[in-house]
């Protein structure tokens, strides 16, 4: 199962990737859902036609691996109703109407608390409970969420999992959207004025990795602190990166917690960077 599921949410990155050039368009969230959905109904004829074989098999699937793609299915529907009700006038009734969102959120959260915590704290010893089908009729979906659970492909839990991760995205995304509304010219202004950035946008500059492996640097250099001492946004790196090497993130914030849930190998490109640097200098010092 866990094969194929990464086989779907590869195809799935790589459509929603595809789409980078709609991201203005009307249809671009509207085509995104389309394409996760899609890509659900598959894993939903499979789960149905290939039993898990172990309990384990089962919590991995509903904790681990399900909830990463519905939770993108969240956030994308929670960011098109956001813009369809996108209020016109002012920027502080617009920046009023984002703000009611995490609003939601926060209550979502508070309402959730012993899940989220039992979640982030790493906690295994109610699995079997939270994530296997046989005890979904103990799962209360929260009140604005109400959906119908169709318990053969769901725990329930898992679902609400999802709400949960589409929230921390959420949270991250809406934020950076009120920052823009209140200071539109920050970022702009700081890269455009500045003397010493005359190579941004240069054709001869271009970022040739994938984009999860630019997000991985960014958050990199952040932790190490080494640019104004660590006293610079997530979203300003980005942007500063975007113009200087010709790329579009989608966005770094959701790639990264995509990335925070590898099982492995979580940082690959930085880890390979320091394997490969280490063999270029110990050639360089044999020759």
């Amino acid at each position: 199962m866990e094969n194929y599921f990464i086989q779907i949410h590869e195809d799935m990155n790589s459509r929603i990737s595809a789409l980078e050039i709609q991201i203005k368009k009307p249809n671009y969230y509207s085509n995104i859902i389309t394409i996760i959905e899609s890509c659900l109904e598959k894993l939903k004829l499979f789960l149905l036609s290939n039993p898990f074989q172990r309990i384990q098999d089962e919590i991995n699937y509903f904790k681990h691996l399900k909830p990463t793609i519905v939770s993108k299915l969240i956030f994308y529907k929670r960011l098109l109703f956001i813009e369809i009700e996108r209020p016109f006038g002012s920027t502080e009734n617009k920046i009023e109407h984002l703000e009611n969102e995490l609003k939601l959120l926060t209550n979502f959260c508070k309402e959730n608390s012993s899940f989220i915590h039992y979640i982030r704290s790493g906690k295994t010893e109610m699995d079997e409970r939270y994530f296997v089908r046989a005890h979904a009729k103990n799962f209360q979906m929260h009140d604005s969420f109400t959906c119908e659970v169709d318990y053969s492909i769901s725990t329930g839990h898992d679902y609400k999992l999802s709400i949960f991760l589409a929230y921390e995205l959420l949270e991250s995304h809406i934020q950076e959207q009120i920052d823009a509304l209140k200071n539109p010219n920050t970022i702009s202004a700081k890269f455009e004025s500045s003397t010493s950035l005359s190579t941004c946008g240069s054709p001869n500059l271009n970022w040739t990795g994938t984009q999860t492996e630019l997000v991985e640097l960014i958050y990199g250099l952040n932790i190490q602190k080494v640019i104004n001492n660590g006293n610079v946004k997530i979203s300003d790196l980005a942007a500063f990166f975007e113009k200087s090497f010709n790329i579009k993130l989608n966005s770094a914030t959701r790639t990264f917690s995509d990335i925070k849930r590898r099982k492995s190998e979580r940082f690959k490109f930085l880890e390979s960077m320091q394997i490969n640097l280490g063999k270029y200098s110990d050639e360089s010092l044999e020759n």
